[in-house]
């Protein structure tokens, strides 16, 4: 036993230093660890849009402006729908819409965006709807026919399915 007191007693420096080199091995390396999954979450939240304010239907984040996700599926609702940008007309504040016209084969799915900064009401084929800013709902045009496109009242575009 006196042999063991007295090895390390003699290295007793050289064990504390080998424990602290180790120690600040197991610090540095493990720090360095964090510090790169840290940025790597940090860096997916930053590009990720907060699902309390992207709900079904919503084409932008109402707090951040940024594009909400297109498999959104939040508290039970259905995913949002993908519609072709082809297919898509949107709506200034004073009911401009991006396209006039516009021709689509029988069956296919529309969407209708306000893409302003207040609320507008909009109808076609038989559905109306409420949209307040940055948000849309989308239609199927089930039969072939011309549908015309109201906002606020008035016809502003035409839908043709053929």
């Amino acid at each position: 036993m006196d042999v063991i007191k007295n090895s390390f007693e003699k290295y007793k420096n050289f064990w504390i230093l080998g424990i602290a080199v180790v120690v600040v091995a197991v610090l540095a390396v493990g720090t360095s660890y964090v510090r790169t999954h840290r940025a790597e979450r940090e860096e997916v939240r930053d590009d990720e849009v907060s699902l309390e304010s992207c709900k079904s239907g919503d084409a932008f984040d109402a707090l951040t402006g940024k594009p909400c996700p297109k498999d959104l599926s939040v508290k039970g609702e259905a995913p949002a729908t993908v519609v072709p940008a082809d297919r898509t007309i949107s709506f200034t504040d004073n009911c401009h819409p991006s396209i006039d016209n516009l021709t689509v084969t029988n069956g296919s799915r529309i969407m209708l965006r306000n893409s302003g900064t207040t609320d507008m009401t909009l109808r076609v084929n038989g559905r109306e709807e409420t949209l307040r800013p940055l948000r849309y709902f989308t239609s199927v045009l089930k039969s072939v026919d011309q549908y015309d496109i109201q906002c606020g009242g008035e016809t502003v575009a035409q839908l043709k399915a053929i």
